[in-house]
């Protein structure tokens, strides 16, 4: 699966945010935003930061990260956010740098629809996929558990960062 230029699954449409969807993409995260004043602690950096590729980590390239409009495919609606960094820690990593699922549209398979096509891209290119939970899913750790991933490094009381190999 070439996942670059987005997917389509059962359940979702996967699309990399663009100038066609960059007002939905960018309606999607100021309610994520909004969920996050609430409570749910998250690392939210300015959208255009985002989009603009700014929050990468110095040792990356740009090319190498991409940032996904998640929506139903029945209903059409902005779901989620997803963003992946190729290539980072290391070549042979696909490391899922943002996984958000919207408050009202958990609860109905998208989150483990989305996790199931990471897992194939994973599997079909030989990367390691690796995600750093703290502040960039709104998943628990049991839901990347039951999706195959394990714990590999505890960083703090409520940091950790996950791993799943195929190889």
């Amino acid at each position: 699966m070439d996942y670059r230029n987005g997917w389509q699954s059962h359940l979702l449409m996967v699309k990399p945010v663009g100038d066609g969807n960059r007002e939905e993409a960018k309606a999607v995260y100021d309610e994520l935003v909004a969920w996050r004043r609430d409570g749910l602690h998250l690392d939210t950096p300015p959208f255009d930061d985002l989009v603009a590729k700014r929050v990468i980590p110095p040792d990356s390239k740009e090319d190498d990260f991409s940032i996904y409009l998640v929506r139903g495919k029945l209903s059409g609606d902005g779901a989620g956010l997803l963003a992946l960094l190729d290539g980072w820690p290391k070549e042979r990593n696909l490391h899922i740098a943002m996984f958000y699922i919207n408050e009202g549209h958990q609860g109905i398979g998208y989150g483990s629809e989305l996790i199931d096509a990471i897992n194939i891209i994973g599997k079909q290119q030989q990367k390691r996929l690796s995600i750093r939970l703290h502040r960039v899913t709104t998943q628990p750790p049991t839901f990347f558990i039951k999706h195959g991933f394990e714990q590999r490094e505890a960083l703090a009381e409520d940091d950790a960062i996950y791993i799943k190999s195929f190889s």
